[in-house]
């Protein structure tokens, strides 16, 4: 009985949500694509990263975290949007997909017990719209759950990929073997080689 009580006595907890990428999204848009953003609702607290929506997707790399506080058992019901971004403003965005995770599951579970001293592995959430009962994405993501007394000793992880950098390709053809004949009437074969990388000319 005491066990029972002191489980079901309110803790402090942090929350951090990390999101890697939405992948396979359904497309909003006529042109065949997306421009999704994130939302977060835990109890109260809601934020988004509208103002960095990614355009013209249908997978988007987010490499961002989202960090909350709250109180479990209480608000456990995390839920992460993924928004199709419109010009117009909030009221005419789109709800391409949701994902609902509860957080008292995970901390009365052995399994995710043993995991808040670690790095939970790296799960993918479907994605669901009430217009549909097939799947519009999923997720990539994962969620730390942290006692409030050792959030500070653990700080978050920075998940950003580095910035992006400037290379130079050189590609150097030697020679030719073995090329199929195909002369002019001077009886020679006027090769030459094109290259082309990303589609480009």
């Amino acid at each position: 009985q005491k066990l029972l009580e002191a489980m079901m006595k309110p803790q402090e907890f942090v929350i951090r949500a990390y999101i890697l990428a939405a992948r396979n999204l359904v497309p909003m848009d006529s042109d065949g694509a997306s421009d999704p953003y994130l939302v977060l609702k835990l109890g109260d607290h809601k934020v988004d990263n509208r103002i960095d929506h990614i355009q013209n997707v249908t997978t988007a790399y987010f490499y961002t975290m989202f960090e909350f506080k709250t109180r479990l058992p209480g608000d456990a019901l995390l839920k992460i949007d993924v928004m199709d971004h419109d010009d117009f403003g909030k009221l005419s965005d789109d709800l391409i997909g949701c994902t609902t995770i509860d957080l008292e599951d995970r901390i009365f579970s052995e399994r995710w017990k043993r995991d808040l001293s670690a790095r939970p592995p790296v799960e993918w959430r479907d994605l669901f719209s009430p217009l549909s009962k097939h799947p519009q994405g999923n997720l990539e993501m994962w969620v730390d759950i942290i006692p409030q007394d050792e959030a500070d000793a653990r700080t978050p992880l920075d998940i950003k990929p580095p910035p992006p950098q400037k290379w130079e390709l050189r590609v150097i053809v030697w020679n030719g073997k073995n090329l199929p004949l195909d002369v002019d009437d001077s009886g020679l074969a006027d090769w030459y080689v094109t290259c082309r990388f990303g589609g480009g000319k």
